[in-house]
């Protein structure tokens, strides 16, 4: 069987080259290519399994998809992500696990887990190795692979995979993949730190553009948001009929039964919020002299306006 890429004369012709027939549901494949070898690798989820394969010569001359491993993990394994030998795989009631595939030794090992029931929508690597969540409840989070207090039964360091960043998006996420919607131009003076680009498809229609941003700079926006966010609750709390999202340390805090938290919702923390930087922008005539006032470092009302405006460019 064949299949054309494109029409025309700039069809390319891709033809199957080797098959395999799983016991199961192949949920999301992705390529795997070893750099100390060179050899490329397929990686699929089948039902709960993660599985590798490579291709293989048949004694008859032709070629195969020959199992090289495998790896059961929960109930579901959805979604899947891979960065160079890691591989991120999303469950649908148990989180995210990140394994590492060694060629050498042809095995799949699981470096963390993150060890709260969570049904993730979607993923993605960040190239820090950071991994991106959305889960049904329309959160987003930042995981990050750490280091646990005490050892493992083995004796060697235990890992688990813990959040260090949270927003509740209010939108349900079903694909993340790498882009933008700028132009691809370089920026002036624009650092390495702020490679990472996004964009998160969501079921409600909205299309949500995500940009890391350098740690010099994020700094001085939480400070910034902080401030808006005292404010602009204080400017609307009177007035019920405003944008809900006055209160937006409520609107953007997780529900403690997501992360089961006994201290009541988790605040957000880990994003800086470029819905709440347009609204101050729409209510500046209001906010601008008492934003100022709250960020209380010499900043004048206009000049914090500019800013903010800046930002939003940035954003764009």
């Amino acid at each position: 069987p064949t299949a054309s890429l494109l029409g025309g004369a700039d069809a390319k012709v891709c033809e199957r080259v080797a098959m395999i027939e799983v016991a199961g549901v192949p949920y999301q494949m992705a390529s795997m290519v070893d750099e100390g070898s060179n050899k490329p690798f397929l990686l699929c989820t089948v039902n709960n399994v993660v599985e590798v394969y490579a291709v293989e010569q048949e004694p008859e001359g032709g070629l195969r998809l020959g199992i090289v491993t495998k790896r059961h993990l929960h109930i579901a394994s959805i979604f899947m992500q891979v960065q160079g030998n890691k591989v991120a795989v999303g469950d649908m009631t148990r989180g995210v696990t990140l394994l590492h595939f060694d060629p050498k030794s042809s095995s799949l090992s699981e470096l963390a887990r993150y060890e709260f029931s969570l049904w993730p929508t979607a993923l993605q690597f960040m190239s820090n190795g950071k991994i991106l969540v959305a889960d049904d409840r329309f959160n987003l989070f930042l995981m990050e692979r750490q280091r646990e207090i005490g050892k493992s039964h083995s004796g060697s360091p235990g890992y688990s995979l813990q959040t260090v960043g949270q927003l509740h998006l209010g939108l349900l996420v079903n694909c993340i993949r790498p882009g933008s919607l700028q132009s691809t131009t370089t920026t002036p003076n624009r650092s390495d730190e702020e490679g990472d680009q996004f964009l998160l498809c969501t079921i409600e229609g909205a299309l949500v553009s995500l940009k890391s941003i350098e740690n010099s700079a994020v700094e001085r926006m939480l400070q910034i948001q902080h401030a808006i966010q005292v404010d602009i609750q204080k400017q609307g709390s009177a007035d019920p009929s405003v944008d809900a999202r006055v209160d937006w340390k409520l609107f953007r805090s997780i529900d403690s039964n997501t992360l089961h938290s006994s201290s009541g919702a988790l605040d957000p923390s880990g994003f800086v919020d470029g819905d709440l930087f347009e609204l101050f922008l729409v209510m500046a005539d209001e906010l601008a002299m008492k934003t100022a006032n709250t960020l209380n470092d010499g900043t004048e009302a206009g000049e914090l306006v500019k800013e903010v405006e800046t930002i939003i460019d940035n954003f764009a």
